[in-house]
Order: C-alpha cells, then sequence, then structure tokens
C-alpha cells in the first residue's frame, strides 16, 4: 500500500510538474487532515450536529 501511495505521489507530480519532494512531504499532513475530517462528519452525523448555511441537516 505504501510503495503504491509513494509511486502515485511521485507521478502525479511528474505529470504537473510539480516538486516531488514537496508533494511526498505534505503526503503525511494531508491525510491526518482527511482522518479529522472523517471523524468530524461521522461524530456530526451520529449526534445530528450538521450545520449546513446556519440549518441543520
Amino acid at each position: 500500500w505504501l510503495a503504491a501511495t509513494l509511486l502515485t505521489r511521485i507521478a502525479v507530480s511528474l505529470t504537473a510538474g510539480m516538486k516531488v519532494g514537496d508533494n511526498l512531504l505534505l503526503l503525511l499532513p494531508q491525510q491526518l487532515m482527511l482522518g479529522a475530517f472523517i471523524l468530524r462528519s461521522l461524530i456530526n452525523k451520529r449526534k445530528k450536529t450538521f450545520f449546513w448555511k446556519g440549518r441543520n441537516i
């Protein structure tokens, strides 16, 4: 899984003309933030406290 993720990141960086090192450096913070968003979403769904534009959904 890790090798596939790293190779995908490298391929995307090279294709898009981005710096490979920057992309690999940001891999962990991006995954941590994604996990935080997912966790917050699950908590809001269980507590039914999700607000969108001032309304409870």
